[in-house]
């Protein structure tokens, strides 16, 4: 198919929660793959007044790169790096009370994206076999998942069971703590 329809295509599929579709992207990587010896021209025609579109197929060779990348990336575990995790990793940056204001936020936040998800798979999931939709599904429990997390991280802070002092980082620190003037590190 040509790459516009390969767009086309992957918003009806509601792909668009798992892969960046700009159409200016799908032509660079469409070029890419042919450069590659991935993909091949198959044809090039014009319908009535609309531009000149280029048929793209799949090579032998980009076959089986395909099949070969996808078995290794069902099969391995791999590190991916999260902002999120990221930013967990320096939450004393911040006063306990900053980041429990931020967690909260963020449940919303999460409620209204798993609500999102929800819908995508309501709305397509009647018209296309799972198999279509299961990174959607795949992407719903992760969602869930961090729900829970975060609400078990907040629900800590406001037990008393996490939290942390300024005076606490003082044997951890690398360097002298000198806290600013509202007194916060």
């Amino acid at each position: 198919m040509h790459p516009y329809e390969m767009q086309r295509l992957m918003i009806e599929r509601g792909k668009q929660s798992v892969i960046a579709i700009k159409r200016g992207s799908i032509y660079h990587a469409v070029e890419r793959l042919l450069s590659a010896g991935l993909v091949e021209e198959l044809e090039t025609s014009r319908e009535g007044r609309r531009p000149e579109r280029t048929v793209y197929r799949l090579t032998e060779a980009g076959d089986d790169e395909v099949r070969d990348w996808m078995r290794s990336m069902l099969s391995q575990v791999n590190q991916e790096y999260s902002e999120f995790a990221t930013v967990l990793s320096f939450l004393p940056v911040l006063e306990p009370a900053e980041v429990l204001a931020a967690l909260h936020h963020r449940l919303v936040m999460l409620d209204g994206v798993i609500g999102r998800h929800e819908a995508i798979s309501r709305s397509v999931g009647d018209r296309l076999p799972r198999v279509f939709l299961i990174e959607e599904e795949y992407q719903l429990a992760m969602y869930r998942a961090e729900r829970e997390w975060v609400a078990a991280v907040v629900d800590d802070f406001e037990t008393g069971r996490f939290g942390w002092k300024w005076e606490d980082f003082a044997p951890f620190a690398e360097f002298p703590l000198v806290p600013r003037t509202d007194g916060t590190p």
